[in-house]
């Protein structure tokens, strides 16, 4: 007699190792090493530094023209803190 073998986990498992494999060239084609990112960003850095260190004046942030919603969040009325004294003592 011959085993009975269950066909789910047949095809779960070389569906797994399918994706295993198509991993595994990827990594192998668009992966790069802990080496070549740090390098890349050490050299980023270094290009922005030499930058940096050739700007006349310093980067200051703009402020742009005021739009009509700022205007208005400016004039606008602070909200009203109400409270409630209901359970206190003494109050009415």
């Amino acid at each position: 007699m011959a085993n009975v073998v269950n066909l789910n986990r047949y095809r779960k498992k070389r569906a797994r190792d399918d994706r295993q494999k198509t991993a595994e060239t990827n990594r192998a084609k668009h992966g790069r090493t802990k080496e070549e990112c740090q390098k890349e960003r050490f050299e980023r850095e270094r290009e922005e530094a030499e930058l940096a260190s050739k700007r006349l004046v310093d980067r200051v942030p703009r402020t742009g023209p005021r739009t009509p919603e700022r205007t208005a969040d400016h004039f606008a009325r602070p909200p009203v803190i109400r409270l409630s004294l209901r359970g206190v003592e003494g109050a009415r």
